[in-house]
């Protein structure tokens, strides 16, 4: 699972890397890490581990745009 979850590749923003499989997220204050895993057709895995937080979508319109406002609101109402 380590190996699975360790940024090999990071992005410009410092924010979000890449493992296998998994987006490593950080929040903005540096102190959760999220990981979420992207399927096809709107298919999301999002795991914090500090908070025991789950939360599986298991579709969407194909729309994958339509994502981002959700983990916006799970971004704000965790931190």
């Amino acid at each position: 699972i380590e190996r699975s979850t360790t940024d090999y590749f990071r992005m410009n923003d410092g924010e979000r890397g890449y493992g296998y499989h998994w987006w490593i997220i950080k929040n903005r204050y540096g102190d959760l890490v999220h990981f979420i895993a992207a399927g096809y057709g709107g298919q999301y895995i999002f795991v914090t581990p500090e908070l025991d937080l789950v939360i599986v979508a298991t579709g969407n319109n194909g729309n994958t745009s339509a994502m981002t406002p959700a983990f916006q609101l799970i971004f704000d109402s965790i931190e």
